[in-house]
């Protein structure tokens, strides 16, 4: 009887030790994996706001007269739906495209500047964008623990009214951007400036 105590309670020590061993070596396994995803750009700075922008390597590669049309046409298309929309849209759907742009600010003094413009040019008036114009001046390619990205220097000119007043806004961006499957998407904006 005693030694099938014996055995029992040696059976639920090293049951309890393996069990213990076995988490840890689990809990190990997942921190290893989280520091690898760190370390790699996953569509989104991981590392903080201006991580990415502010450590890009200098290029003068530049992309083909083809691709820089294409840069153009896809920013056009994000400027329209970002920087200023119509006072059309619910006040969730701004919020989250606000939410978004913010996000994407790499300083944190540029977005409160940011913040506070809009509060301004909305606050109280109706926004209607009747066109929008994105000229580059420069795109080129560069890397980013080894993904191919972009650093674009351009300007946005915005035209419109703001509650039946025409209005002029020019921005001037630099942008970090992705152009995979010919298709460009901004990851950043390193310098957000407008008159």
């Amino acid at each position: 009887m005693k030694k099938r105590r014996y055995i029992f309670f040696i059976g639920i020590v090293v049951l309890a030790a393996l069990m213990v061993y076995g988490c840890s070596g689990e809990k190990r396994e997942k921190e290893e994996r989280k520091s690898e995803i760190k370390n790699e750009y996953q569509g989104k700075d991981t590392l903080g706001y201006g991580h990415m922008y502010h450590n890009l390597p200098d290029s003068n590669i530049s992309y083909s007269f083809e691709e820089i049309e294409q840069i153009k046409k896809d920013l056009n298309t994000w400027a329209q739906n970002t920087l200023i929309v119509d006072s059309s849209l619910d006040e969730k759907e701004r919020e989250l495209i606000d939410q978004g742009l913010y996000e994407s600010i790499v300083s944190q003094q540029a977005v409160e500047r940011v913040k506070e413009d809009r509060n301004s040019f909305y606050e109280g008036k109706n926004v209607i964008v009747n066109g929008v114009d994105t000229q580059i001046s420069s795109a080129v390619k560069t890397r980013y623990h080894d993904k191919e990205v972009g650093k674009v220097e351009c300007t946005v000119t915005f035209s419109g009214t703001q509650s039946g007043q025409p209005f002029t806004r020019i921005y001037n961006l630099d942008l970090v951007i992705g152009f995979d499957s010919q298709v460009a998407s901004v990851y950043e904006i390193g310098k957000i400036e407008w008159s």
